[in-house]
């Protein structure tokens, strides 16, 4: 790891209304590790001239630039919107993956997803004959002891409680690089 190794921050947190605030505190975490965060929100702003459709096609652009430049990705899996975490970070992590990146998330809640699921359908979950748990409408709830679906929680690794906890440990991945 280079001292100042660039590490993407993914997660909902750049959607929040005090996003700026987050997103520093956050880079000082990563300055206390050696790190540098970089994040979706960086770079100028987008001209208002554009399309709605053009600002979504440039922002995807560049967050993927971002990534590229990345020597890892911390990303904050916590639910959004619902039981399960934000599907553009889901695909960051993705990308990152297959990029060979190392990866490093942290969610707020790390209740088990089938709780979480449950917890969504007010516990209306039932076990079928197959013996695999299902929801309300005969649909497969993963069951694996994890705090998200297994194409995110595999690749991450353990899951962090924090970000500090997050970010101290993408640090020691890529000193061990």
């Amino acid at each position: 790891m280079t001292e100042t190794s660039k590490i993407y921050l993914a997660g909902p947190d750049i959607f929040s209304f005090e996003a700026g605030k987050i997103l520093e505190e956050m880079r000082d975490v990563c300055a206390s590790h050696g790190l540098q965060g970089i994040t979706p929100l960086d770079g100028e702003p987008l001209p208002e001239s554009l399309s709605r459709q053009e600002k979504a096609s440039i922002i995807y652009q560049r967050n993927l630039a971002l990534i590229d430049q990345a020597a890892g990705i911390v990303a904050n899996i916590s639910p959004f919107r619902g039981i399960a975490m934000d599907p553009g970070t889901a695909f960051e992590i993705g990308y990152a993956k297959a990029k060979g990146l190392p990866i490093s998330a942290w969610s707020e809640d790390d209740r088990d997803y089938l709780i979480r699921v449950s917890g969504a359908y007010g516990g209306n979950l039932r076990k079928g004959e197959d013996q695999v748990w299902r929801d309300p409408s005969g649909i497969e709830v993963e069951d694996f002891g994890l705090t998200d679906n297994l194409m995110i929680t595999v690749p991450a690794g353990d899951i962090a409680h924090s970000f500090e906890e997050a970010a101290r440990r993408i640090a020691e991945k890529l000193n061990r690089e």
